[in-house]
């Protein structure tokens, strides 16, 4: 799906971010405004009002990415932090890329695909996928990821691979030969695991014999922003996972250091 520009970022970042100061200050008093109100709640009520394929499973989650898309200096930097728990990880200077397949093409759409080709598609999704399956001694093949396909999708337009509120063009018209509407265009619903409701139940007792030293979690990952994480009750699942990332290292640490 990434050569596809099958993720919304790939389509809504380049379309919603603005440079217009005034406008971003007022949609991040609203978005304040959403989160203090409990958005989840609000959102329930809204999504009568959206078509079905446009509605989310996670209206929390993509409120805060909306949140810092309009916090970033740029396109590209809002990519950067909607991929990442993490703003103080140093990302992949794209720029240094200069024999890649985009290399003459100056959109940032372009830009942001390729980047998750290079970064999120080998170090997260097949990461998982490689692991998930060598466990049961399975060996998986990516169809998507054929050279002779690859660099045909590569030379098809963004015009023709996406259109404003739908994604997935190219796909889509295929698959709605063979099934209906109602599937083809269902919402993409994800499959994560309940780290929050973990965390805030079960797992609250060790994360905060864990991680209640902040010094010397800032001290392990360099990350000065920890001080300012809340770890007696999780809100949103980005901070759940920052928060279980953490306790995965420092649980690491204290086996095998």
């Amino acid at each position: 799906m990434k050569c596809l520009s099958g993720y919304n970022r790939h389509y809504y970042i380049d379309k919603l971010y603005s440079n217009n100061l005034m406008f971003k200050n007022i949609i991040l008093v609203i978005i304040k405004l959403l989160k203090l109100l409990d958005f989840d709640q609000i959102y329930k009520y809204l999504k009568i009002l959206l078509p079905i394929n446009y509605r989310s499973s996670i209206p929390s989650e993509h409120l805060i990415k909306l949140e810092k898309l309009f916090l970033s200096k740029s396109k590209f930097e809002a990519y950067q932090k909607i991929i990442s728990l993490w703003d103080e990880l140093s990302m992949i200077d794209i720029e240094t890329y200069n024999k890649n397949i985009y290399s003459n093409n100056n959109k940032i759409r372009d830009k942001i695909v390729y980047y998750d080709m290079i970064n999120y598609l080998p170090n997260d999704i097949l990461t998982k996928v490689d692991r998930a399956s060598m466990f049961y001694s399975l060996e998986t093949r990516a169809p998507y990821l054929d050279n002779n396909f690859f660099n045909f999708i590569n030379s098809i337009p963004n015009s023709l691979k996406n259109k404003y509120f739908s994604q997935k063009r190219i796909s889509k018209n295929i698959l709605s030969r063979y099934l209906p509407e109602e599937i083809v265009n269902k919402p993409k619903i994800g499959f994560g695991i309940p780290v929050k409701k973990w965390i805030n139940n079960n797992l609250k007792n060790i994360v905060i014999k864990n991680l209640s030293n902040v010094d010397e979690l800032v001290e392990i990952t360099g990350f000065q922003n920890l001080r300012n994480l809340n770890i007696k009750y999780v809100s949103n699942n980005q901070q759940a996972y920052k928060i279980w990332n953490i306790l995965m290292l420092k649980l690491w640490l204290k086996e095998y250091n």
